[in-house]
């Protein structure tokens, strides 16, 4: 058993969330991090295959996200983006198009911006402790872009520090 209350890792060897100092704490006080406390929050990846109407279940998780997150629901990426493919470049090492897109020029590039992009996402998280039940995430590129056993296992360690369970969902 876990000393961290909501810290059910859906990976063997996943680490649970170190104790840190939250805002929503009294000043000084020592505590843990919301991922290992705001209890049963789960998450959906939507690993999207091209052309299966990918873009469309974005577009509504986007369009709709106030009224997704007074629901409990967090769409699991910036506004700004159209779906969850940071968390993909995050986690793949190799260049492909986003290489070109976001103009990286290096891993440290790359990790410099994905992290920025995972920071807010953790953000989203303390700010909404209690409220979110449920994280989406949706990309086509967690069907094309994540190959290896080390890429997913790495995805997965994530995910499990920050969320209660994972549920997947594919359309072939």
């Amino acid at each position: 058993p876990s000393q961290y209350p909501g810290d059910h890792a859906v990976v063997s060897g996943a680490k649970p969330a170190q104790p840190l100092d939250h805002p929503n704490q009294a000043p000084g006080a020592k505590g843990l991090s919301c991922f290992a406390y705001c209890g049963r929050v789960r998450c959906l990846v939507h690993i999207g295959s091209e052309k299966t109407g990918s873009s469309a279940i974005q577009n509504v998780l986007g369009s709709n996200r106030a009224a997704l997150l007074e629901a409990g629901f967090l769409v699991g990426w910036p506004p700004e983006m159209g779906n969850a493919r940071y968390l993909v470049s995050h986690f793949v090492h190799r260049p492909d198009d986003a290489w070109v897109t976001k103009r990286w020029r290096n891993l440290r590039d790359k990790r410099d911006d994905t992290s920025e992009d995972v920071a807010w996402l953790d953000d989203q998280l303390d700010q909404n402790v209690g409220a979110i039940e449920q994280v989406v995430f949706s990309s086509e590129h967690f069907h094309s872009r994540m190959k290896t056993d080390d890429e997913f296992e790495r995805f997965a360690s994530f995910l499990a520090k920050r969320f209660d369970g994972v549920d997947l969902c594919c359309y072939l």
